[in-house]
Order: C-alpha cells, then sequence, then structure tokens
C-alpha cells in the first residue's frame, strides 16, 4: 500500500513536491509515449470521480 499526501494547493506546487506522481500536460505525455517511455495512469485510483477520469483514459487510447 502507498500514499502520496501532498500539501500542494495549485498544479505547479504538485508538480514540484511530488516524488511518486508525474503531472504532465497531454503533449508532455504524448511525447514521452512517442519516445518510447512507460505511460503508467491511475485516473481512476485515489477517489477521482469517474467522469472526470474516463475522458483521459480515452485520449490516451486515441494516442496509442
Amino acid at each position: 500500500m502507498s500514499a502520496n499526501i501532498t500539501t500542494a494547493k495549485t498544479v505547479d506546487e504538485l508538480r514540484e513536491s511530488s516524488r511518486t506522481h508525474v503531472i504532465l500536460s497531454v503533449d508532455e505525455a504524448a511525447e514521452r509515449v512517442r519516445d518510447g517511455e512507460v505511460m503508467n495512469l491511475s485516473p481512476l485510483c485515489g477517489g477521482m470521480p469517474p467522469e472526470l477520469a474516463w475522458p483521459y483514459l480515452k485520449r490516451v487510447a486515441e494516442l496509442g
């Protein structure tokens, strides 16, 4: 079991403080995938509402 607990209030703060998660734009994620990097996605974990998470997963599937 793991948890990523943060006091970040903005995306920029989260990008700077998170050691376990990488926050990317769609373009940044697409570039990493094109470069052959593995993209781990967990938008349905941690309490994110499914109606928000599913569009992200669908977008990644469209990139592939």
